[in-house]
């Protein structure tokens, strides 16, 4: 059945309806938007738990966007261990932007596009900070990583995209074999490959834990320099048990490279001992030089 349309002083007034409520709902998201910053703004002054659940956040989700908005640069040399540096240049803005400074210790002990095995020791998320400073002067850099860093997409991708290496570590067949395959493969393209020997995290902050001997066989077998980095204590500006995460400067110490020339798999033990003894005496001098700056 057929309708007329209405008068047109009605359509005037209604589209005049119309816009007055576009405007209505634009003013009030701007009001909820405007509120929810002040909140954010408030809590992040005054809640400690808040303020450090927020720059986390901030962290994982700069590296997250980071991953997607480089990926697809990546996908022009897949599987490149020089992908590595399209992710790192963006991921130091992330570290500025959490007000953390690094200071590199030793750095002329790093050289670019040098086969060689780099061992540092794993005390936070905040470690990666850490490498991003430290990659781009060792050129092509792959890191080791388990297996089940795959369920997580689309970080996973971002690591598949840079050549990094995965490890079934829950088989000891299948990760000895993966690592002998990566020897040849660090021999091949010059890569400094990266381990954190501890396996975990050490949260303690007192010291290191006990090294595994997976990076040391690597070493030796593929008779290359291991390179210790030792972080520093984060305790100034990150303190977990007390929610305590602020701006501040982390220290990364990189040692003498020590040469296994020579050396066979009977002395992969003593090879260990020496590096974690030296990564942990320099560990214990960045953590009294820290308490003796806190103490003035």
């Amino acid at each position: 059945m057929y309708l007329p349309p209405p008068p047109l002083g009605i359509q005037v007034i209604s589209s005049k309806y119309t816009s007055r409520n576009r405007l209505s709902l634009v003013a009030m998201l701007l009001e909820v938007v405007l509120l929810l910053l002040m909140s954010v703004a408030v809590l992040y002054e005054w809640s400690p738990r808040f303020r450090y659940n927020l720059r986390f956040m901030v962290m994982y989700g700069g590296a997250l966007l980071v991953g997607i908005c480089v990926a697809p640069l990546g996908l022009l040399r897949p599987c490149d261990a020089r992908n590595s540096l399209l992710f790192t240049r963006p991921l130091r803005l992330v570290g500025l932007l959490l007000g953390i400074r690094w200071q590199v210790r030793g750095a002329q002990h790093l050289q670019p596009d040098r086969a060689c095995i780099v061992v540092a020791n794993h005390q936070s998320a905040v470690d990666v900070l850490g490498m991003v400073e430290l990659w781009p002067r060792l050129g092509r850099v792959v890191t080791v990583m388990k297996k089940e860093i795959w369920l997580g997409l689309p970080f996973a991708l971002a690591c598949w995209l840079c050549g990094q290496l995965f490890i079934d570590r829950s088989n000891a067949t299948r990760a000895r074999a993966s690592l002998e395959r990566a020897a040849q493969r660090m021999l091949d393209e010059r890569l400094a490959v990266w381990f954190y020997p501890e396996g975990t995290r050490n949260r303690s902050g007192t010291g290191l834990l006990p090294f595994k001997k997976g990076a040391f066989h690597m070493a030796v077998r593929a008779q290359v320099p291991v390179v210790p980095v030792v972080f520093g204590p984060y305790r100034a500006f990150l303190e977990p048990a007390r929610c305590h995460f602020e701006p501040g400067l982390a220290v990364a110490q990189v040692l003498d490279p020590i040469p296994t020339e020579g050396l066979g798999v009977d002395d992969v033990p003593q090879l260990l001992e020496r590096v974690q003894g030296r990564m942990a005496e320099a560990y214990c001098q960045l953590s009294e030089e820290l308490d003796a700056t806190k103490a003035t």
